[in-house]
This record gives structure tokens, C-alpha cells and sequence, in this order.
């Protein structure tokens, strides 16, 4: 059996549902609240546009 290429795109869209996923069970057992978790979810997709940008600006040179 071999291996399947990594996929990016895959990838990020399986992450977005799990975070999402975490997301609505943090809000619902009362563990953080909406505004502190759209202050995270802001957060993370920032950090995860600039890993993006220097990925690729890294291929590119």
C-alpha cells in the first residue's frame, strides 16, 4: 500500500472543522464565551494567514 500526497487544502478544511467543532463545545459548556472565543478564532486565522504568506514567499525564492 503507498502513501497518498499530502493536500494542503485537505488539510486546512479538516482543521477548520475540528477547531469549529472545539469551538461550539467550549461555548455550549460554558468554559469561555462567545466574544472571547471570536477573539481567539480572530487570532488564529491571523497566525495562520502570515504562516501562509511566508510559506509562500519561502517557495517562491
Amino acid at each position: 500500500m503507498s502513501r497518498h500526497p499530502f493536500r494542503p487544502g485537505s488539510f486546512v478544511l479538516g482543521l477548520l472543522v475540528v477547531l469549529a467543532a472545539v469551538g461550539w463545545f467550549v461555548s455550549e459548556s460554558d468554559v469561555a464565551s462567545s466574544r472571547e472565543l471570536a477573539v481567539a478564532g480572530a487570532i488564529i486565522l491571523i497566525v495562520g494567514g502570515v504562516a501562509g504568506i511566508a510559506l509562500t514567499l519561502r517557495r517562491t525564492s
